[in-house]
């Protein structure tokens, strides 16, 4: 029995995998986990996120917006290759709103969704 604490975002993950799986943003565990298309668990495919919530597949990366101020740009082993306007201020973590005068170009505060362009 699989127990989520906050389930997000579902993605079939059919660019990433040899198989098509469900890929599950599991945001209170921080962490990625993967299904087959039976529902029957696969296993943790990425660990040590900050609340993830949202996630875009291109060719072999998959982007994954967090709540927790940042993007992270895992391969296809779930292993992080880069991460994005990463917020040095906690203060600013999933914060709704974050006032105009402290808002930075390039750095997020709470990213819930993302898509890669086409």
């Amino acid at each position: 029995l699989v127990v989520f604490r906050t389930q997000d975002k579902l993605e079939i993950a059919r660019a990433l995998m040899l198989e098509p799986r469900l890929l599950v943003a599991d945001r209170e565990k921080r962490r990625l986990v993967h299904f087959d298309l039976e529902g029957n668990w696969i296993g943790v495919h990425a660990v040590n996120l900050r609340r993830p919530c949202s996630m875009s597949f291109s060719g072999d990366h998959l982007a994954v917006a967090e709540l927790e101020a940042r993007v992270t740009i895992l391969d296809k082993s779930g292993t992080p290759v880069s991460f994005l306007g990463d917020n040095p201020n906690k203060g600013q973590w999933a914060k709704f709103p974050v006032p105009p005068d402290e808002m930075k170009l390039g750095i997020f505060t709470a990213p819930h969704g993302i898509s890669f362009d086409k």
